[in-house]
């Protein structure tokens, strides 16, 4: 993860220092949370600081694409009966401060239609149904959910 997040940061500092004006989304599967180290001291991501509407945002850090409505996000996988979110969407400072293409403000979602979830036989409730299981084909999905958000462009 460590190595896979320095790669990153070498190209994102590329593309960042191309410009100010530059936005750029990462999407994935960071197998971390935000709060872990790898994402906040390699890849930079801000979970605190300026709201993002606020002109002090940096335009070398990351920031997530915006908080689920409350509720709504239990997380993109389940691992022994607890959900994490190490499925993200991270942005660039200039997509929160840009009027032409921006991130709709409250629009990260958990895609959770039902065909990708499956009883947990082990825990309370669901998990996602998986495309394998160890060594058996399950016939699923993924192990994860997918998020996504509202990216919006005006003329």
């Amino acid at each position: 993860r460590k190595e896979a997040a320095r790669t990153l940061r070498t190209l994102l500092d590329t593309l960042l220092g191309n410009g100010p004006e530059r936005r750029v989304l990462v999407a994935g599967d960071l197998n971390d949370e935000l709060t872990d180290p790898v994402p906040a001291q390699v890849l930079r991501v801000m979970n605190e600081g300026p709201g993002l509407a606020d002109a002090r945002l940096s335009d070398t850090c990351l920031y997530p694409a915006g908080p689920p409505p409350p509720g709504h996000f239990p997380g993109t996988l389940k691992y022994r009966g607890r959900w994490y979110e190490f499925d993200h969407i991270l942005a660039s400072g200039h997509f929160f401060r840009d009027t032409t293409l921006y991130i709709r403000p409250g629009s990260k979602a958990l895609h959770r239609p039902a065909f990708l979830l499956e009883k947990d036989p082990a825990f309370p409730g669901d998990r996602p149904f998986r495309t394998y299981n160890g060594y058996r084909f399950s016939g699923g999905f993924s192990d994860h959910l997918p998020v996504y958000i509202d990216v919006i462009r005006l003329r």
